[in-house]
């Protein structure tokens, strides 16, 4: 029988984060709650037909496929410090370097812009 597809969501979520799927994570879960047995992330997957954050983020990638761009979500809430960002996942990468020049490590953001582009060329 084929997985549920909420199941085969966070299998393949997981396996893109270099895990596994915990099985009966949430409330059952005996070694951790998290959707996947990452060692440093808890990775929550959550598979949704149309939610308001998939609306509000095809509706943005709309307007930023025009201007070559990706789509960064800075999801706030008022009287809570920070602020959540949401991102594709195939431009994590992009996020990812843009993110250290920001932070003034404009080499390192380099190095790794090198580096992704050489693990994609090889792969």
């Amino acid at each position: 029988m084929a997985d549920k597809a909420w199941k085969a969501f966070e299998r393949r979520m997981s396996s893109d984060w270099g895990t596994v799927r915990t099985a009966l994570s949430g409330g059952n879960g005996k070694i951790t709650r998290s959707d996947s047995h990452h060692k440093r992330l808890f990775l929550e997957g959550k598979l949704n037909v149309n939610s308001p954050f998939w609306r509000l983020y095809l509706k943005s990638k709309e307007m930023a496929d025009k201007e070559g761009k990706a789509v960064v979500l800075c999801l706030g809430k008022k009287h809570q410090k920070g602020y959540i960002v949401a991102c594709h996942y195939s431009d994590l990468d992009i996020v990812v370097v843009e993110y250290l020049k920001s932070l003034g490590l404009k080499t390192l953001a380099t190095e790794v812009a090198k580096t992704i582009k050489l693990e994609r060329d090889n792969a």
